[in-house]
């Protein structure tokens, strides 16, 4: 009894977890929200036949943008988990409304991911997965790992390969990336033992793990890479670890940042760092039996950690160096753990890198080299040598310049006025530390036309105003430091400035509002008020100016030269301005 009670509850739950909202030309969809206007497509069970085959959504599909259902019009955004549920496909196209797709499938040869600025947030293949994909969009914590997946291609906007994109995907053996693709994340293309070279111009940073385990990877090539192991995710294992077909590497110049690199290449003899190479950090070798020789492009050895390399490496591994360069080798730090050093007059390499740290977002300040902003960490300048540069050091407001260090050594009293001269001997790590200073208030003086006027400490980064003009009066200019901004005044009056740092000046004037009925034209000059002098532009050439105090009386009359007029006046005090057909009050 107690079974017979447990199958018909299992049955009621099977087929409501698979119940559908509405139906439309035999598409099936869940609604997610109404008030967004939202749904799933998904499906129905009636229609499944011989052995649990969807006939609905077969062959080549393109799951639709938008359905409209009983006189509504419904963004479709996600693929629900059973959608595809025993379906046979040829090719799926995912086009770029849908943010998530959980798909399951009896079969599916291609999968067309189109193109779009707007990541996938997830993308999950729970049992049949294609031989090959295109990807146009981001597509968030991957979605292709262990899969069936063997060709594999991404579209031009991608500037990314997405964390564990194919990972565990045994089968793959084509990975096609746009000249675009700047970063491949962490263990994107691990364990992808079919996998036996990958190549693209524009990659500039592997992740952690970015391909590790593919044990049958030969060769790779990136022309333009810059740094291994350091951003791009979080994973245990090191960019290469495990690859053990990997025999001979020649990094290419430019290369500047190493992290976690080389770990278990059990077929790696020989291997060049580029002069570029300015940070060797904990772990770049490690456990790699049959490596013989390393060689090291730069003539001025740089630091390094003492777990750059492992202690079998230092021991077993001789170091090649440039001729005339094996005493400096010699008496560096943790360098001088290698066993064997020699001098090799081959080396030849003029390609070096200068790399910038401490440099934070809205923190500290910024770089300029040769004119060139630095301003983040990682962003790598390649240089030669015998090339003279130029680093300007720009604080940020409420900062100045702490120290500046360039491979460990301190230069901070050769910079003069913010600038550092350099020759350029050999890569350089430059060191940067901002001190931050106690923030001062700023003053700003409203000049408006009543006697005096207002002062406001300001310290925060943005100010709302409401500018009303007395009755029988209207807006004429609104100037901030001089210049006009009536433009950013708003139909209630409203103006919102930003980010005050330094002292400054808010004026306004007004103009007397004239609605009696007249032949006068209005005039279409302007007057504001720039220090102690009232300026008038856009006045009629020859056209006289009157200039009043708060009394009444007459203090300047002028003719205007090429419509532009300049008049001293003192400071402290409200004047009415008289032209043809206007009137303006002017605080000054």
């Amino acid at each position: 009894m107690r079974r017979i009670i447990f199958s018909a509850i299992l049955a009621m739950f099977f087929i409501c977890g698979r119940a559908y909202d509405f139906e439309v030309n035999g598409y099936y969809y869940n609604i997610i929200s109404l008030t967004d206007r939202t749904v799933s497509l998904t499906y129905d069970e009636s229609v499944y036949e011989d052995g649990w085959i969807n006939p609905v959504y077969t062959g080549d599909f393109r799951v639709p943008g938008s359905v409209e259902y009983s006189g509504k019009l419904f963004s479709v955004i996600e693929i629900d988990k059973s959608a595809f549920c025993g379906a046979i496909l040829g090719t799926l196209t995912i086009p770029e409304n849908i943010i998530r797709a959980k798909i399951s499938a009896k079969g599916i040869e291609k999968l067309v991911i189109e193109d779009s600025d707007v990541p996938l947030e997830s993308l999950d293949f729970s049992e049949a997965s294609p031989e090959e994909a295109y990807v146009g969009r981001y597509c968030i914590g991957g979605g292709l790992e262990y899969s069936a997946i063997k060709r594999i291609y991404f579209g031009e906007k991608q500037t990314s390969v997405p964390n564990s994109m194919c990972f565990g995907s045994g089968a793959l053996t084509t990975v096609g990336l746009p000249a675009g693709m700047k970063t491949i994340e962490a263990d994107a293309f691990g364990g992808c033992g079919s996998l036996r070279e990958i190549s693209c111009t524009g990659v500039e940073e592997l992740g952690h793990g970015a391909f590790c385990f593919s044990r049958a990877l030969e060769t790779f090539n990136f022309p333009n890479l810059k740094t291994l192991g350091y951003n791009g995710g979080y994973s245990r294992y090191s960019v290469f670890q495990g690859c053990n077909s990997l025999k001979n590497v020649v990094l290419p110049q430019g290369v500047a940042k190493l992290f976690s690199v080389f770990n278990e290449c059990e077929a790696l003899e020989t291997i060049i760092f580029p002069a570029s190479v300015v940070e060797f950090s904990r772990g770049v070798i490690k456990n790699c039996p049959q490596l013989k020789t390393i060689t090291v492009s730069n003539p001025q050895p740089i630091k390094i950690d003492e777990d750059a390399f492992d202690a079998q490496t230092y021991l077993n591994v001789t170091l090649k160096v440039p001729a005339g360069s094996k005493e400096k080798y010699m008496a560096a730090d943790n360098w001088n753990n290698f066993f064997n050093i020699e001098e090799d007059a081959s080396i030849s390499d003029d390609v070096f890198s200068v790399v910038v740290n401490g440099i934070y977002e809205y923190y500290g300040g910024i770089v300029e080299i040769d004119g060139k902003q630095i301003v983040d960490e990682n962003v790598i300048t390649t240089v030669k040598k015998g090339d003279r540069i130029t680093l300007c050091f720009v604080p940020y407001r409420n900062f100045e310049l702490g120290s500046v260090k360039i491979n460990g050594v301190d230069m901070t009293s050769e910079i003069v006025d913010g600038k550092l001269i350099i020759d350029v001997e050999g890569s350089m790590a430059v060191d940067v530390e901002w001190d931050e200073v106690t923030a001062k208030p700023a003053l700003l003086t409203i000049k408006h036309a009543e006697n005096g006027c207002l002062k406001m400490a300001v310290t925060q980064y943005s100010y709302l105003f409401y500018v009303e003009p007395a009755v029988g009066w209207k807006l004429h200019t609104v100037t901030f430091n001089g210049t006009d901004i009536m433009s950013q005044v708003g139909a209630d009056g409203a103006l919102v400035l930003e980010e005050i740092y330094d002292d400054a000046i808010l004026s306004v004037a007004f103009e007397a509002d004239n609605t009696a009925v007249s032949d006068v034209k209005s005039n279409a000059a302007k007057v504001y008020g720039v220090g102690e002098s009232i300026v008038v532009s856009g006045a009629d050439d020859g056209e006289p100016v009157n200039v009043y105090n708060e009394a009444g009386m007459l203090v300047a009359s002028v003719k205007s030269e090429a419509g532009n007029v300049t008049i001293s006046v003192a400071c402290g005090h409200v004047y009415i301005v008289k032209l043809k057909g206007m009137t303006v009050k002017i605080a000054i």
